[in-house]
Formats: structure tokens, sequence, C-alpha cells
């Protein structure tokens, strides 16, 4: 009998674009962080909740923006993009592969590429 292993990729690599008003955004951010060397990383939210203590917002899905630490990373699925190191998680490289991370009226946004 023969058993196959398989282990599921958890982190992948993607070639996103930064703007220049994204990445003049991220190294703030980056600057600001509580973290030794964050590391970006752009994911898909499913959903997120804001409340602004009265009423329970829900935003929905899109692209978020968070960070890692440079401890909770394997240092070879760190991939640097315009000075910035970023990390991506397998399925999100799929679909940021040849996308754009701007900043769009304080807010980051993805663009996708055109399939």
């Amino acid at each position: 009998m023969h058993v196959g292993t398989s282990i599921a990729q958890i982190w992948g690599k993607a070639g996103l674009r930064v703007t220049v008003e994204a990445r003049s955004e991220l190294l703030r951010l980056i600057g600001e962080a509580p973290l030794s060397q964050p590391i970006a990383c752009v994911s898909w939210v499913f959903d997120e909740m804001r409340s602004d203590g009265e009423k329970v917002l829900h935003r929905g899905p899109h692209w978020g923006l968070g960070f890692y630490s440079a401890e909770q990373v394997p240092p070879e699925n760190v991939v640097e993009i315009e000075g910035i190191p970023f990390v991506f998680g397998a399925d999100d490289a799929v679909r940021l592969n040849g996308a754009t991370l701007d900043l769009v009226h304080g807010e980051f946004v993805v663009n996708e590429r055109a399939i």
C-alpha cells in the first residue's frame, strides 16, 4: 500500500505592484508598528465588523492589509517589493499576482489584473 503525503502550501509569492502613494503610507505604518521588523500582508477578508460604540457595521468582503513580525514568517516566504517586505497567503498570492496596491482617499485598494 502506498501512502502519499501532501502538505498544503500556507504561503505564496505574488508579483504585486505598489503605487507611490501606497508605498508612502506603508512606510509610515511600518514606522509606527509595534512589531519587530514588520512584514506587510495583503489578504482577502471575508467580513469585517466595526463598531462606533452604538452600532456594528459589516464592511463585507474586501482586501485588507496587516502586518506580521519577522519572527512569525519563514524568511524564504518574504518578498521585497519597492523596498517593503511582504508575505502572502497561498490562495491570496494567486489573485494578487499582477495586481496593484494603491491608496485612494486614505484607504488601501487592490486593483486585480484583468483576466
